[in-house]
């Protein structure tokens, strides 16, 4: 089966990256899939000037910088890729706003839809273009699955579904721990922006309830949650997410699935199964007309492989002067819905999205 999977990124970019932040992800995912990709990243910066310097010597980036401010000042960077919590985020897109350089925006790209919608006006008012780091949505197996839905080889649409049954190190990620429904916030947000680019609309109403895990203390967040989603026209979906499985790896799951009138996709997300080890995707169809299961081979995983294709989106609008797949006014319906999905869990009722 012939499948169009793969992220898309300008072979042989001039545009030239600065990379506000030093932590794990850009260590583990960025500057990897950068690599990947022939990317140039011309300088990084960090509060820990020393974790900073070791990565530029690692990968190879010229410049170190003291601050976000003194790295979008350069010559050498197009483009600032932000890789900070969100709090930090509107501070540095003003700074590189000023000096009219794009950015790509790590997700979550901010806590309220007010604040991104704020985002979204400086950058549209400045110029340049901007984007997110929605990176689950270039997966090899979510963008198969686009692909094959384009395609319309499963028909018309009707039910989606996400699970995931893994236990995630929050413990580790202390940056996140005053944040309330931060688990919403880090990681369910990947499953909502995932659904809004297979279907290509928002819900029109999200339910979520939301459970603590047992004997954890990591923070105002509950490590369990579900949500049921109404995309109108008879299309609904659910996310199913614990972060508190207290079995082994062979028992981690993570994986979608979509329905429609002709057929039926199934897929695994490769990267959680053991993370932070990871393992390819996987895919496979059924078709009335066949009626028989197809498992094309896939090649990559979301980590750090779908990277390529954030920042690929951003370069390509960018050197095409058109809007980012993946821009930051798409991003804020991603927002909006977890916002109602955290409005939803403090007042147990369904939230329409009419009402952020």
């Amino acid at each position: 089966m012939n499948l169009s999977y793969q992220p898309r990124f300008p072979a042989n970019s001039p545009l030239k990256i600065g990379i506000v932040g030093a932590g794990e992800i850009v260590k583990y995912c960025h500057l990897p899939a950068y690599k990947m990709a022939g990317f140039t990243v011309t300088a990084i910066c960090d509060l820990d000037v020393e974790k900073a310097r070791k990565l530029a010597e690692e990968f190879g980036i010229d410049c170190v910088c003291k601050s976000a401010e003194e790295l979008v000042a350069l010559d050498c960077v197009d483009i600032v890729d932000i890789a900070t919590p969100a709090e930090i985020t509107p501070i540095v897109v003003e700074y590189a706003c000023a000096k009219k350089k794009h950015v790509l925006c790590q997700k979550p790209l901010a806590l309220s839809t007010k604040q991104a919608s704020y985002l979204d006006s400086i950058v549209n008012e400045s110029g340049v273009k901007g984007a997110v780091n929605h990176q689950m949505r270039y997966s090899p197996s979510i963008n198969a699955a686009k692909d094959m839905i384009n395609k319309g080889l499963i028909g018309a649409l009707s039910h989606l579904e996400i699970n995931v049954n893994v236990r995630s190190p929050w413990e580790e990620w202390e940056f996140w721990h005053k944040t309330p429904n931060y688990t919403m916030w880090g990681h369910t947000i990947h499953y909502f922006d995932t659904l809004r680019y297979l279907l290509g609309c928002t819900p029109e109403f999200i339910y979520t309830q939301a459970t603590h895990g047992v004997g954890r203390g990591v923070g105002f967040a509950q490590l369990k949650d579900y949500s049921y989603l109404d995309f109108g026209h008879d299309i609904k979906a659910q996310i199913d997410v614990n972060h508190d499985n207290k079995c082994g790896m062979d028992d981690w799951k993570a994986g979608f699935r979509v329905e429609g009138d002709k057929g039926v996709i199934n897929g695994i997300n490769g990267a959680l199964h053991n993370y932070p080890h990871g393992k390819e995707d996987e895919i496979e169809i059924y078709t009335c007309e066949d009626q028989q299961w197809k498992k094309p081979i896939l090649e990559g995983r979301w980590f750090p492989h779908a990277f390529m294709g954030t920042m690929g989106e951003l370069m390509l609008s960018v050197i095409n002067d058109t809007e980012a797949n993946n821009s930051i006014s798409d991003g804020v319906d991603t927002i909006k819905m977890v916002e109602a999905a955290v409005k939803s869990i403090n007042e147990n009722r369904p939230v329409y999205l009419s009402e952020i």
